[in-house]
């Protein structure tokens, strides 16, 4: 398993489809969901033997989310870990530049 936690400014003012457009692009594998909202994005994909997910929050002055890929035999933990995590994930001041 490996989690990454990121927080970078929004220079480019992107909307969180415009982000999720650029994610979108950089993925390696089978991308099998993808949503978003007017303040965040969602994403999984798959190699086959690992399974990915990120999830962001985007706002005008920065985005933070983060990033979470295990084994893909490990799904439905790794489920209950994500709906977790996202329900307690908040960026207040994602108006702001970091």
């Amino acid at each position: 398993m490996k989690f990454t936690a990121f927080g970078q400014n929004n220079a480019q003012m992107l909307t969180s489809a415009a982000y999720l457009k650029q994610v979108l692009q950089t993925l390696h594998g089978r991308v099998s969901y993808h949503a978003q909202t007017a303040k965040g994005y969602a994403v999984s994909w798959t190699d086959g033997k690992t399974i990915g997910y990120e999830t962001g929050i985007v706002g005008k002055g920065s985005i933070d989310g983060y990033i979470l890929q295990y084994p893909a035999s490990q799904k439905v933990k790794f489920d209950t870990v994500i709906s977790h995590i996202n329900s307690s994930l908040q960026a207040p001041k994602t108006d702001q530049s970091h």
